[in-house]
């Protein structure tokens, strides 16, 4: 009723007609300026301050049009202002019901590379994102000098109180100003992204806080430092992680002393790059390795991931820090592993047709995973294997690829997830192995994985650290 108050005003006072003409020209402004910059993620952000003018002149236009019909009707006209009124109330009520009403509708509309509003709303929730936290844990945590940066410069640095360079470039010339890939182009807001730490540093940074997601586990222990960079893992006040990297060693004294941080330990960590549970029985040599989810070695082996139409995802990948079972619990590392729920495919290097080849397979305890293995498109009668638990460890499976499927120099496998199964299995490393020169004819053979067991000394018959768990 105000605007349409204000509407009518301005009808009467004969200045309906310049304010119509401002409200076109901010309204182009606007739309030119949005176009223009490429549009943005976050749902009609960049918009809703043009709504602060489009909807008064619509209810002024709804004005002006009531004192036109007023005039052809030939209504006195001192009753012109008060039809005035009446015509905007009545297009202002219509505007405000049509907003309620698909309210719902557009918070909830899915527009390619946005996010809805709703969604929007994991970033400060409890339990998900929950920057609002990870925000106000930095600000007790960093020096009221500490200069920080971050790709979330909204909630990071008005919660943290801290000069912040925000990645993005919304705030800076320079990263603003900086080259987009014309060909490949990004998500909306993102496509400038100053992501060289050495010249984050350069700008006068003391700590990144790229990407403030809460981790069940502290990445930080298994994060070794580099390059005069340190990642650091602060504890939320619901048990949860989240993760910066210190580019000043000399803050590092005063987080070390705070029982919130947790830093890099060699002590608690095992090579990644190895295997562990069966390393005593493989007196064999490893021809080539297959590092799951990391993107140079799945190029070099040619890997790929096929899910089926019926998958409840369609590509999933996951980073684990575990320990492995007895008696290997005092290893620890982290890995990035991929679920399979279909099939995939690789090539592996350096084979041998003269001996068998053996496959060792680190994957994660999520629940008992059976598979197909096919090599260079021949079928094993032996299966791939990956034992579930109820909760979650390292384990390393073997099977053994017989000599009479093998060619010299390249080999392709596909393992295809069998319709009995279980469930999937998450797969993080491959080695591929074949017994060393010096080994002897009477040597014990290495596990087999036939049958879900093995006898074989070494790797123990329970169950628990053999093939099959």
């Amino acid at each position: 009723m105000i605007v349409a108050l204000f509407g009518a005003v301005l009808v009467q006072q004969g200045m309906a007609r310049r304010f119509l003409w401002a409200s076109l020209a901010v309204g182009a402004a606007v739309s030119f300026y949005v176009v223009r910059l490429g549009g943005d993620f976050m749902e009609w952000r960049f918009l809703t301050p043009a709504s602060a003018v489009f909807y008064p002149a619509v209810v002024v236009a709804a004005g002006v049009v009531g004192e036109r019909l007023a005039a052809a009707f030939r209504v006195p006209r001192a009753q012109w202002p008060l039809l005035a009124c009446l015509h905007g109330g009545l297009v202002a009520a219509l505007l405000a019901a049509v907003t309620r009403l698909g309210n719902p509708w557009a918070q909830t509309l899915s527009i390619p590379d946005q996010e809805t509003i709703a969604l929007l709303r994991r970033y400060t929730d409890a339990g998900r994102f929950d920057w609002r936290a990870a925000g106000a844990l930095c600000d007790s945590l960093l020096p009221r000098d500490a200069r920080i940066a971050t790709t979330s410069a909204g909630i990071i640095p008005y919660l943290c109180d801290r000069h912040c360079l925000d990645l993005h470039g919304l705030t800076d010339p320079t990263i603003a100003r900086g080259p987009v890939n014309g060909e490949g182009r990004g998500r909306m807001g993102h496509e400038h992204w100053l992501q060289d730490y050495g010249a984050v540093r350069e700008r006068g940074v003391d700590v990144v806080v790229e990407w403030a997601d809460p981790h069940v586990y502290p990445r930080a222990v298994a994060a070794k430092p580099h390059d005069g960079q340190e990642l650091v893992s602060a504890r939320l006040p619901d048990g949860r992680f989240i993760d910066f990297t210190v580019l000043n060693p000399a803050l590092l004294p005063a987080l070390r002393r705070d029982p919130r941080v947790v830093l890099y330990d060699p002590d608690k960590i095992a090579d990644r790059a190895s295997f562990h549970t069966v390393r005593d029985a493989m007196a064999a040599m490893i021809v080539d390795q297959l590092d799951w989810a990391v993107e140079a070695s799945e190029v070099a082996h040619d890997f790929e991931e096929h899910q089926l139409a019926t998958s409840p995802y369609q590509h999933s990948w996951h980073t684990k820090l575990l320990r492995y079972l007895p008696p290997f619990d005092n290893l620890q590392l982290e890995d990035d592993g991929r679920r399979i729920d279909g099939w995939a495919q690789w090539k592996v290097f350096n084979v041998s047709s003269a001996s068998d080849l053996w496959l060792i397979a680190r994957h994660d305890h999520t629940g008992a995973a059976s598979y197909a293995v096919e090599v260079n498109g021949r079928r094993l009668a032996e299966r791939l294997e990956a034992a579930g638990r109820p909760d979650e460890w390292w384990g390393e499976a073997t099977l053994r690829i017989p000599r009479r499927v093998l060619v010299d120099g390249t080999n392709t496998i596909r393992i295809t997830r069998r319709r009995t199964s279980e469930k999937d299995a998450e797969w993080y490393y491959m080695w591929f192995v074949q017994p060393a020169p010096e080994r002897s004819p009477t040597s014990p053979a290495p596990p087999s994985n036939s049958a879900g067991g093995s006898a074989t000394p070494g790797l123990g018959s329970s169950g628990e650290n053999n093939d099959a768990g």
